[in-house]
């Protein structure tokens, strides 16, 4: 069994919840055959089984993002760097998609009781994508880490922690 550590990605992707929600099948042409590592901090899996309800279509795409993930095939499951854990996945469903998910115990933002719940999760989200920067580049210098959101604020407070970030439509390193 191959770890994440071990294997080269093109680049890896920091998906925020925005982007799931946009279209759930997103996930399947940024991984371009598993040439790209999908990276879903676990404050978006929250978020997103928040959205399962409804006859909207952000509800239809929290649905199809379950349904993916219900076909997902677990790889291994690993505790790195004190409470980080990845869980890797592959989801096979007639295409190629390597997808990790991470969460942590505890997050510096709850630190901080006078953040709103939406804020909170923003930067809990970032604070995934940071240490998943230093984490896989560490050992894959030469491949890339963009945080993907359609959110101007996330992707603000991303680059202030010198994370490069992209709405899907263009490059805002």
């Amino acid at each position: 069994m191959t770890n994440t550590a071990e294997k080269h990605f093109d680049k890896f992707y920091v998906i925020d919840t925005n982007i799931i929600l946009q279209d759930a099948h997103s996930l399947i042409t940024l991984s371009d055959d598993s040439q790209n590592l999908i990276v879903i901090p676990e404050t978006v899996l929250d978020e997103i089984d928040s959205k399962k309800s409804g006859h909207g279509e952000i509800n239809f795409q929290a649905r199809v993002f379950g349904r993916l993930l219900a076909d997902a095939e677990v790889v291994s499951m690993n505790s790195v760097s004190g409470d980080y854990k990845i869980i890797e996945l592959k989801i096979n469903h007639g295409f190629n998609v390597r997808v990790d998910i991470i969460s942590k115990e505890m997050y510096k933002a709850e630190s901080s009781r006078t953040i709103a719940a939406n804020i909170m999760n923003d930067r809990k989200i970032i604070e995934i994508a940071k240490f998943a920067q230093d984490h896989y580049l560490k050992t894959d210098t030469e491949s890339k880490l963009v945080f993907l959101s359609f959110d101007i604020m996330a992707r603000t407070r991303a680059l202030s922690l010198k994370i490069p970030t992209d709405t899907m439509r263009g490059s805002r390193e």
